[in-house]
């Protein structure tokens, strides 16, 4: 339906109800838009933030497995550093009190026996003297395993325990301390023999291989090297087994991020020690286990700091630390994937988004009930505004259809703008009735002259119905004379037409007068020459016609 054709009710209705949806959809778009960017903004802040402390939690986390790892390594130098001592001191009153070589190495077999003993934690427990540094008797012990010492007779004892409390001993041969064999970690397997001897310091040992009971088994040592007077005469071996490392390695896998965080416990040059991914991987090269990332922290692990690396979604977190004094770093590996670092952060962000759609429904319902609302007051208020104008147009219309009559008036009671339409329209019509009735009786006497017009119109038409009947005798008239004039015309013009052609043929017969003359002249001049021509020619005929009877005669003969 066409704009005009609407009542001003739904007019004011339409525009009031589209202003008041403009100003609903500016604020309600206005407020989402502020919503929005503000959830945007608490997001970032709230992510940045969350996953900088699940960062800083993760590397809290390295630093304290790191130093867990540290405890087990220092409780076994705390207790190997006390032990030798013990060592020096039993071998210094056996000295004093010239006590009896059989019985010191009894005694030392069983103080190695029982500080293994001790201490449940270790794997085994050696102490190598050099050759004759003991008592200076060792070709008397020689093949004397239960006394500690070796086919040689140097005191080589080493006792095990590859469980709690089940003890065993064993004298170590000569082969173990000459025995240059390369390890997993490239270095020779008495390393354990050579280092505090070559470097006069205590010494961890690469994680290698030994037999123990018949069984391959993967362990560390820590060896103290025991001197007199600045010369080294034994060495003490702390032996760690790392089955022990792998289960703090996967209890602490267990405990980050419900089992996510994969943990590996790294040695200076680059073993892992402990892998809570796969046992499997125990004393392997770990730039072989990761060769994206493992070779650069291999190499950061050197640094002796803390070391944060991100690689495909996930990250790395590397915390070096010394397990005894002034020992080369080792390190513990945390590799935690991103999404579960960023776990508490994306929970919120769903909450946020939620938060945010159900407030983007909550006010888009009040926007649209209130729209609602809007409208349907609008169009009470336009109800009310038109409804004295449709009383008014109601009056107006019973004045119309009662065949104009200008005495009745609009009665509207309110002082508003209807009230003074009201007021006026009556001056009007008070104006306007004597004008009408002035109207009136100037139209009833033009109404008398109507008719005596008409009177003096009928006569006048009779006597033009006579001038009409006369003249048209005369057109009559006029027409024949006008037919008759025309034949004339014709004829006149035909005339003129034949005199033109009479003349023009006139023209041309002289000219051919003229020609033929001539021609006249010439054909008598020739005539003599062909009538003599001629007598000639009626002379053989005559010929001809003898011959012909001639022929003929022959024919009728010849019936041809």
């Amino acid at each position: 339906m066409p704009l005009r054709q609407l009542s001003i009710q739904w007019k004011i209705t339409l525009l009031a109800g589209l202003c008041l949806a403009a100003i609903v959809t500016l604020l309600v778009g206005l407020s989402l838009y502020r919503m929005d960017h503000s959830s945007d903004l608490v997001k970032a802040s709230s992510m940045q933030m969350l996953t900088e402390a699940a960062q800083s939690r993760i590397e809290s986390q390295g630093e304290v497995q790191a130093l867990n790892i540290r405890r087990q390594f220092m409780d076994a130098y705390q207790y190997g550093a006390g032990f030798a001592r013990q060592v020096l001191f039993l071998r210094e009153q056996a000295e004093k009190r010239f006590l009896d070589a059989f019985d010191l190495r009894e005694d030392m077999t069983r103080q190695v026996r029982a500080a293994l003993q001790a201490n449940p934690d270790l794997l085994g427990l050696s102490l190598v003297f050099e050759p004759n540094a003991l008592d200076n008797k060792d070709s008397l012990f020689a093949g004397k395993a239960e006394l500690g010492s070796n086919e040689t007779g140097r005191f080589a004892l080493y006792w095990s325990q590859p469980r709690a409390g089940q003890l065993t001993s064993m004298a170590l041969p000569e082969h173990d301390m000459a025995n240059t064999e390369i390890g997993p970690s490239g270095q020779p397997a008495n390393t354990w023999w050579v280092c505090p001897r070559t470097s006069g310091k205590v010494c961890v040992v690469e994680p290698y291989f030994y037999d123990i009971d018949g069984q391959q088994v993967l362990m560390t040592s820590i060896v103290f090297p025991l001197a007199v007077n600045g010369k080294i005469i034994a060495t003490l071996s702390i032996d760690i087994n790392l089955n022990s490392l792998q289960a703090l390695s996967q209890e602490a896998s267990r405990s980050l991020y419900e089992g996510r965080t994969t943990v590996g416990i790294l040695t200076p040059v680059g073993l892992l020690a402990g892998y809570s991914a796969d046992a499997s991987k125990l004393a392997q090269r770990f730039d072989q286990v990761d060769p994206t990332k493992g070779a650069e922290l291999v190499r950061k692990l050197a640094d002796g700091k803390l070391t944060t690396l991100h690689d495909r979604q996930r990250l790395k977190v590397l915390a070096a630390f010394r397990p005894i004094p002034d020992a080369q770093p080792w390190g513990v590996l945390l590799d935690v994937p991103e999404n579960a670092l960023t776990g508490p952060a994306e929970t919120l962000k769903q909450e946020l988004d939620a938060l945010n759609t159900s407030g983007t429904l909550l006010e888009l319902s009040l926007g649209l009930a209130a729209a609602i609302a809007g409208l349907l007051l609008v169009w009470l208020m336009a109800r009310g505004v038109t409804r004295p104008i449709l009383g008014v147009a109601a009056m107006l219309k019973d004045i119309a259809s009662g065949e104009g009559d200008l005495t009745r008036r609009l009665t509207y009671q309110k002082q508003d703008e209807l009230g003074e339409l009201a007021g006026w329209f009556n001056r009007f019509l008070d104006k306007l009735q004597p004008t009408i009735a002035e109207v009136k009786r100037s139209v009833q006497a033009a109404r008398g002259t109507a008719d005596q017009s008409s009177a003096i119109a009928t006569e006048t038409s009779a006597g033009m119905e006579q001038q009409y009947r006369q003249v048209d005798q005369v057109a009559t008239a006029s027409h024949e004379m006008s037919a008759t004039a025309q034949d004339v015309a014709r004829s006149a013009a035909q005339a003129a037409q034949a005199a033109r052609d009479a003349d023009q043929a006139t023209r041309e017969g002289l000219a051919v007068i003229d020609r033929t003359t001539s021609s006249i002249g010439a054909l008598a001049a020739n005539m003599s020459d062909t009538m003599a021509e001629i007598e000639g020619l009626a002379q053989n005929s005559e010929k001809i016609g003898s011959v012909l009877e001639v022929i003929r005669s022959i024919a009728e003969q010849t019936n041809l």
